[in-house]
């Protein structure tokens, strides 16, 4: 039972509807008392008020009897005398158009409008002005309850949209602190990876310090990719958001690719290294979207250099090809002790960064030849 209530407080606008039909019923029946209407139009006033009570509960099948209670007694050839329905047709049909949607308002109404005419134009013989602005009504509450019904759509639309953006941005920011999380560690890792890299080569006399250190540096090295491999990835599977979005809640969108590739070079050039970076005059305007992109490639790159490299050398050119797209192009030389196989097998970083470019149409190509580690990447702008 309690159920039932709990609709009927939150129908508080049918109880009132109904309510009102029932007193007109009332009124009616002071001037009109029971025994002026024939056997057959009590019955049918005693299903039109029963409509009307069971509307709060059951709208749409409490509309289509009210409905099919007036088409009926329109059609059938007997002689109906019963109380007036038109308030109570006119509350079915926005009933209708709220609870049974477009097709189903749309039709009620036609059959509706139908029986009407087959009743009454047999008797008046022609079309006339009643009958039209009867028909003119019938339409109109018709569409008063279809634009109930959009507009209650709309704003739940709207709702769910900004509890979804309200939820993305609540998880943007948890990505973002997890971001900088593994930056800070990330950044601490790699630099111990370095320091066990000197120290080795200080102590390249004494085999045993000089294995014990690659030896930490071999631990420190796998920590690192741990972190990405075990806990960034599944942060960022398990929150389900877009890459690109990713990138713009971690990294600040960049005013052009110069600032980008500036850093880039300030990093590497702070450990030591020395290289050169070459951009295309000719490369057209970038959407935010793509410079973001860039921006988190040549960081993404940078780290990859930091970790593999031997603090030598690093070469970088950034141009657009025939067809308008971005051409990146990166290369250093790598570390005597990583094998050409090892750095084809990326890590875990470069594996993120290769699905996001050919999430957005673009290729990564990896090399490692010679001595010389390079990756090409193509964006489609």
């Amino acid at each position: 039972m309690s159920k039932y209530w709990q609709k009927v407080k939150k129908r508080k606008s049918y109880c009132v509807a109904s309510a009102l039909c029932l007193v007109l019923i009332c009124l009616e029946l002071v001037f009109y008392p029971l025994d002026t209407y024939n056997g057959v139009g009590i019955v049918s006033s005693i299903l039109y008020a029963t409509a009307l009570m069971t509307m709060p509960f059951h709208p749409l099948p409490s509309a289509l009897m009210l409905l099919a209670n007036n088409v009926l007694w329109s059609i059938v050839p007997i002689g109906v005398f019963d109380v007036s329905d038109y308030a109570g047709v006119w509350y079915a049909l926005v009933v209708l158009g709220v609870t049974g949607g477009t097709w189903v308002a749309i039709g009620g109404t036609s059959v509706l409008c139908i029986a009407f005419y087959i009743n009454a134009f047999p008797q008046e013989g022609r079309l006339t002005l009643g009958m039209i602005s009867l028909s003119f009504f019938y339409a109109f509450f018709c569409l008063l309850g279809l634009s109930i019904r959009w507009h209650t759509q709309s704003l739940k639309a709207k709702a769910q949209q900004d509890a979804l953006r309200r939820e993305n941005d609540y998880q943007a920011e948890r990505l973002k602190l997890l971001h900088q999380l593994h930056d800070s560690l990330a950044g601490d890792l790699s630099y111990a990876v370095m320091r066990c890299r000197r120290f080795a080569a200080i102590a390249a006399d004494n085999p045993i310090q000089a294995s014990d250190i690659h030896e930490i540096e071999i631990i420190v090295a796998k920590a690192l990719d741990n972190l990405r491999n075990d806990v960034l990835t599944p942060v960022r599977e398990s929150l389900q958001i877009d890459s690109i979005n990713h990138l713009a809640v971690t990294r600040k969108d960049t005013d052009n690719v110069n600032a980008s590739v500036q850093r880039f070079m300030q990093r590497l050039n702070s450990i030591g290294m020395k290289g050169s970076a070459y951009i295309d005059e000719q490369i057209p305007p970038l959407s935010s979207e793509t410079r973001i992109l860039i921006d988190n490639i040549l960081i993404e790159l940078a780290n990859n250099i930091i970790k593999h490299s031997n603090r030598q050398s690093y070469a970088m050119n950034i141009r657009s090809n025939k067809d308008s797209n971005i051409e990146i192009f990166v290369s250093n030389t790598y570390h005597p002790r990583t094998s050409p196989e090892g750095q084809t097998k990326h890590g875990m970083g470069l594996q993120l960064l290769k699905q996001t470019v050919e999430k957005h149409g673009g290729h990564v190509g990896i090399n490692c030849e010679d001595g010389e580690w390079a990756v090409s990447i193509t964006l489609r702008t």
